[in-house]
């Protein structure tokens, strides 16, 4: 079930002392060779499910309210039911063919005029990168245009309270445990390939549920506030790789094996 309203009662989401805003990006089915054929396109990020999984399960133990929020075409909106039947409280679909063709730069922007839009929020959190661009320049954009901070490498979040939040991180091959003030962007460094476990009766329920389409006039925007933030950069070419694999074997003592591995290295970086 679609909504197209064009106006946002977030008038209910005051009333919960901490909000996350989860943001979903959903990733054409051939990126992920597992997945079987379906009728729907999309299928969720990897590092998306990790994320939701732990949202899901902070959301049993806390008293936290929950936002999935998306930028994408129209068949996003069958993702952020399954959001939905999850657990997620509410889910948001940023679409508009002044939309279509976003890239980093303009996604970041998009989603940061939406989270303003929806209000106070203590907490934004989004998988590392898409398996589908691999940039992973989003979450950084995204919590430098709101002016709050950003921790990556997050692992799972823990607990969470009125203005801070306890996260376990890995960095430079250890887990640490660390405690974080409120608002911050979190960014999920794990990522699954299995599919969520979403039971066919939840689905059927979330079905039934709104996910909110926002356009430009929702986010109040003027036609030449998208033109000025497309990215100033252009691909003016694209060649093919040209790739070439040597398989040798190497006989002899250690230093001429030594010696004609360093020629072969000094061969190839000079072509």
């Amino acid at each position: 079930m679609v909504n197209h309203s064009k106006v946002a009662n977030s008038a209910n989401l005051e009333a919960i002392p901490f909000t996350i805003v989860a943001c979903i990006k959903p990733v054409k089915v051939q990126y992920l060779d597992h997945i079987t054929v379906r009728k729907n396109p999309l299928v969720f990020n990897p590092y998306d499910i990790t994320m939701l999984e732990n949202l899901m399960l902070l959301r049993n133990k806390t008293d936290c309210r929950i936002i999935c929020l998306s930028l994408g075409v129209k068949e996003t909106a069958y993702m952020l039911n399954l959001c939905m039947a999850l657990g997620a409280d509410e889910a948001i679909l940023l679409n508009d063919d002044l939309f279509a063709g976003a890239d980093t730069y303009m996604t970041s922007f998009l989603l940061a005029k939406a989270i303003r839009k929806i209000g106070e929020i203590n907490l934004i959190t989004c998988g590392k990168k898409s398996v589908d661009g691999e940039t992973g320049q989003v979450p950084i954009g995204l919590a430098t245009r709101l002016n709050i901070q950003y921790y990556p490498h997050v692992i799972d979040i823990v607990n969470i309270d009125q203005d801070n939040l306890l996260i376990n991180e890995e960095n430079a091959l250890q887990k640490v445990l660390l405690q974080l003030q409120c608002p911050a962007v979190c960014i999920y460094e794990i990522f699954s390939i299995n599919e969520p476990n979403i039971s066919l009766a939840d689905i059927k329920r979330a079905r039934r549920r709104t996910v909110t389409i926002w356009g430009h006039d929702d986010l109040d925007m003027r036609i030449g506030e998208l033109e000025e933030q497309k990215s100033r950069t252009m691909v003016t070419d694209i060649q093919p790789l040209e790739t070439r694999n040597m398989i040798a074997k190497i006989f002899g003592d250690e230093r001429k094996s030594i010696y004609y591995i360093l020629n072969a290295i000094n061969e190839s970086e000079g072509e």
